[in-house]
């Protein structure tokens, strides 16, 4: 599976979108009783009362139906699925293309994000994520190769050209001093590819992973972000030996704990790390 989000549940049973390559379904997944029969003759009070049917014997089981297939509108990998706050829509993401969905329509979608050139020998960047607000179902944000993280309010317009904020470290990263020279460039444009772009639980902070790093923005201060911290500071002397190895472009999802500003991420060669925002 390259992606998931819950979509809309009905009584026990919750709604799974999942994508596998271009195709995205919609799950139903539940507890179910396997060999359960029904029972309505229980002597116990008698042939004049009213008896309920029951359930009885049987073992519960996790059992998953598809409910719904959605048309193939992506021409490259879906990386990303997610959810909008409405509970209605969701978006999916591949290198080039956002689209927006409704969960009860499957034939059809709307593009909001369309970052193919009309030539490809111009492709400067892919789309690496693309995440809605989990408040605000207008917004939604989707980051870039090239360590851009873009902002965008749909009620501006309904195809995603102008953001309404851009965080980028990159961008204000100053330069290295004497320069850099032409391995140091090549592997700061690798690593600065953001992998992972997360909303916290308000939606007040975004935070960010990168290879080396995991950064913590407000977005009511976008400057500068509020947190940097190291993840893979041991490996910056090896970048060159993880280039040959195809480590260099692994991908690390990041996520913002729920109140008291602590951080999840990956890190190589395992594991899991906790780090504090602030």
């Amino acid at each position: 599976r390259s992606g998931g989000g819950r979509g809309g549940g009905r009584g026990d049973r919750c709604g799974v979108l999942a994508a596998n390559d271009r195709t995205i379904k919609l799950w139903s997944v539940g507890e179910e009783r396997v060999g359960a029969r029904l029972e309505n003759t229980n002597r116990e009070h008698g042939y004049d009362e009213l008896r309920v049917p029951r359930l009885v014997g049987g073992a519960p089981q996790a059992r998953a139906r598809a409910r719904a297939t959605y048309a193939r509108e992506h021409a490259y990998h879906v990386h990303s699925l997610s959810v909008c706050a409405d509970g209605e829509t969701f978006l999916s993401a591949d290198d080039l293309r956002v689209n927006l969905w409704r969960l009860d329509v499957a034939d059809r979608c709307c593009n909001v994000v369309d970052a193919k050139p009309p030539n490809m020998e111009d492709l400067a960047e892919v789309i690496t994520t693309a995440r809605f607000h989990p408040v605000e179902g207008h917004t939604l944000l989707y980051a870039s190769s090239r360590g851009a993280v873009r902002l965008f309010d749909l009620r501006a317009a309904a195809r995603c050209t102008r953001p309404s904020l851009v965080l980028d470290a990159a961008a204000r990263r100053p330069p290295a001093p004497g320069g850099e020279d032409d391995a140091a460039s090549f592997f700061a444009e690798i690593v600065a590819s953001v992998s992972d772009a997360r909303f916290d639980g308000d939606g007040r902070f975004v935070v960010t992973r990168d290879f080396l790093c995991c950064r913590t923005w407000d977005v009511r201060r976008a400057r500068e972000p509020v947190h940097a911290a190291g993840v893979h500071d041991h490996l910056r002397p090896k970048l060159a030996d993880l280039y040959e190895a195809d480590r260099i472009f692994d991908k690390f999802e990041v996520c913002a704990c729920r109140g008291d500003g602590a951080v999840a991420t990956g890190g190589s060669p395992c594991g899991t790390q906790m780090l504090r925002r602030v």
